[in-house]
């Protein structure tokens, strides 16, 4: 994952200071995330993809294209619920984010889902 953000970073022309702030992290993180040093959590992956407008599978593991979301309508490897997801995720604000992760990491840990 540290590749593709170093070369969406550097593609925007921006440096980490910028995009850390943009995403509220630590300048000193953002580089071990680069550098592969450090594993993201799930949010901050999350905070990254949308902040380049790809996709998370993308950002996390490579898929082919970044997915952006101009491509919402158009084909891709996406069934119809994914998309829907994607496209509430985007309209969400960070408060409703940050609880929709809770419930989901709450609901994976008591495997209910």
């Amino acid at each position: 994952m540290g590749h593709r953000l170093r070369e969406l970073r550097k593609a925007r022309k921006l440096n980490q200071i910028d995009v850390a702030a943009a995403v509220d992290i630590d300048r000193a993180y953002l580089s071990r995330l680069e550098n592969n040093e450090k594993n993201a959590t799930i949010s901050i992956i999350a905070s990254l993809a949308d902040f380049y407008d790809v996709s998370i599978d993308y950002l996390y593991k490579g898929a082919p294209t970044p997915f952006s979301g101009p491509q919402l309508n158009g084909e891709g490897p996406y069934s119809i619920e994914e998309k829907a997801l994607i496209e509430l995720w985007r309209e969400m604000g960070d408060g409703q984010r940050r609880v929709f992760m809770s419930m989901v990491s709450g609901l994976l840990k008591a495997n209910i889902v």
